[in-house]
Parts: structure tokens; sequence; C-alpha cells
């Protein structure tokens, strides 16, 4: 349905406008739920799939202010914003308590 997908991929285009203004601000609770949207859109189009589905539920689940597929999808990858060390070992470990291979990164520096 290409109606459908106009308007889903017209939205997700928003989020990204957004998602730049809220990097900008620092305002990484903005980011975090704009990236929850993103990845409902993702679900809606069918590159999702039920492992990552939990993965991000997981880390939404301990805390993250956001989290969402990347990459191709169908299997892959996701990322999970989180606001420190702290919380990322949390959601790291939870995940390799679920046998899931887990790389811990940081940001910084000037957006």
């Amino acid at each position: 349905n290409p109606e459908k997908y106009n308007k889903i991929f017209n939205e997700a285009e928003k989020l990204a406008y957004d998602a730049r203004k809220a990097l900008e601000r620092f305002d990484l609770k903005t980011v975090g739920a704009l990236m929850n949207e993103n990845h409902r859109l993702l679900q809606e189009i069918g590159v999702s799939c039920k492992e990552l589905d939990f993965l991000v539920d997981l880390a939404r689940d301990n805390g993250a202010y956001g989290a969402k597929l990347t990459g191709g999808g169908a299997g892959g990858n996701m990322v999970a914003l989180t606001p420190g060390k702290e919380l990322q070992e949390r959601i790291a470990s939870a995940m390799e308590k679920e046998e899931f291979k887990v790389l811990r990164t940081t940001i910084g520096g000037i957006i």
C-alpha cells in the first residue's frame, strides 16, 4: 500500500529532524522518545523481528530513554540510549543474561 508507506516514511523523516533538534539541545529524554516512536514505525513496515522487539523492550523496561533497531532490520542490531554507565551496565547485563552479544559504547563531543 504505497499511501501507507509514504505516510510512515514522512513520519520517520519528521522524527529525524526532531531528533537532530533534540540532540542539539542535548535533550536525551526527547531523543529517546523519538527513538521509541521510530522503532514503532519500523515495526509497522515489518522490518523488525521478535528478537529485536524483545531486546528493545528489555532495554526500555530496564530504564533506557529509548531503544530501536538499527541497520536493515529483520535481525541484526539495536541501539539503546541510557543516561549513564550504571544504567548502561544494567541493561547490558540483562541482555547478556539472555545470551545476546552486547557492545558497550559512549558518545560525546560537540554536535
